[in-house]
């Protein structure tokens, strides 16, 4: 399967489930999802019409609640709910959320689920609303629901695309010439420590 259909709509019924270490790139995927849903779309039904559903996205330690994980779904549907309300479009009534994220049409995406622990809940979410897509990064491996994929451990195969993409062609091979005489390509470990040599 094409690694970029994450980033392409629709998502009718699909969970993808992105599991890499801190700073390799989670949170700017969710970001780019986020502005491809939206990008060049005056409404939300435009997006729809696209995507075959609209994405609630959220970081998960905004919900991060102390809380035992349980293999319940509620954990999932109120962090939504409270989205959609944060968004001035409150779902008083959580039945017709529920309708319609049994339905598929809300997609479901949180960005380092580990930050919260609620991966039970999650998976829980995953088989109660299966029509829902969703997109879930986090630290720890994910469940048979889901499209599993796993980012790469280090960085360094990806160290010169990304000197190039910050600081242009040139100057993006310049640095990482110097970075690869000097030895220092082979600490970097992160997208974090490619950001902190440009």
């Amino acid at each position: 399967r094409n690694r970029s259909d994450v980033t392409q709509p629709p998502w009718t019924r699909r969970k993808f489930w992105v599991q890499g270490d801190s700073g390799m790139g989670k949170s700017a995927l969710v970001e780019h999802v986020m502005a491809a849903h939206l990008r060049d779309r005056a409404s939300a039904f435009k997006a729809f019409k696209s995507w075959q559903c609209v994405l609630v996205s959220f970081a998960a330690r905004e919900f991060a609640d102390g809380l035992d994980d349980k293999p319940d779904p509620e954990w999932v549907v109120q962090a939504v709910q409270s989205k959609l309300a944060h968004g001035q479009l409150p779902f008083d009534d959580a039945d017709l959320l529920k309708r319609m994220l049994r339905k598929g049409s809300i997609g479901v995406v949180i960005d380092g689920l580990n930050e919260a622990g609620k991966t039970r809940s999650v998976e829980a979410f995953a088989k109660t609303f299966g029509a829902a897509p969703m997109l879930v990064t986090s630290q720890q491996p994910g469940a048979p629901e889901f499209e599993n994929w796993r980012l790469s451990k280090d960085i360094r195969e990806l160290t010169r695309g990304m000197l190039e993409l910050y600081l242009g062609a040139s100057d993006g091979e310049t640095v990482f010439s110097r970075i690869s005489e000097s030895g220092l390509r082979e600490e970097l470990k992160s997208g974090y420590d490619v950001r902190l040599v440009v």
